[in-house]
């Protein structure tokens, strides 16, 4: 399963745009730190991944 930041933002469907823009931007960076701990996908995420 990939990571669906679209699908995510597209169901804030209450926020603004500038929310929109800050959510989307904060997990990109949140994917972007997983991937380089090794989880390239959200299965492969798990609480001893999260703590490191």
């Amino acid at each position: 399963m990939p990571w669906e930041i679209d699908a995510y933002v597209a169901s804030l469907t209450s926020k603004s745009e500038n929310t929109h823009d800050a959510y989307a931007s904060d997990v990109a960076q949140f994917i972007e730190w997983a991937e380089r701990g090794g989880a390239p996908n959200p299965e492969d995420l798990d609480h001893k991944a999260l703590r490191r």
